[in-house]
């Protein structure tokens, strides 16, 4: 019993691992649908992220994956839209990792997650 037990431990803690590098990965890689970024790389490799949360990932995670896709197939569509879809995924990883009881509870909201470029002044802040 104490075995099987341990195994699922390390089961668990192996899939965290996963999802952290995974949910890494793809906000290293949402910098490639930033404004004036255009990273097709970047962008696909988000993509691929995106295919491979389908593995393990909870439904919200893929959810808010698809409805960003979908927003930046848009034409005309409002940057802060998709911004605010990018808070919600990055909220939404947070929440899973933090389902893991790996990390304590979070006390943070989608409003509390600011997409920050690279700051040539204030103005680049949007909250």
């Amino acid at each position: 019993y104490q075995w099987r037990e341990q195994q699922n431990d390390k089961r668990k803690y192996d899939l965290y691992i996963k999802k952290e590098q995974l949910y890494l990965n793809m906000q290293k890689n949402l910098w490639g649908f930033y404004n004036g970024s255009n990273d097709l790389k970047k962008q696909q490799a988000f993509i691929e992220n995106v295919q491979a949360a389908w593995l393990y990932c909870p439904d919200e995670i893929i959810l808010t994956c698809n409805e960003f896709i979908k927003s930046r197939n848009q034409q005309n569509l409002n940057n802060q839209i998709g911004l605010e879809i990018i808070n919600k995924l990055i909220l939404e990883m947070r929440k899973d990792l933090l389902a893991n009881k790996y990390l304590d509870k979070t006390n943070l909201f989608l409003e509390d997650y600011l997409n920050v470029g690279v700051l040539q002044d204030s103005t680049n802040i949007s909250k």
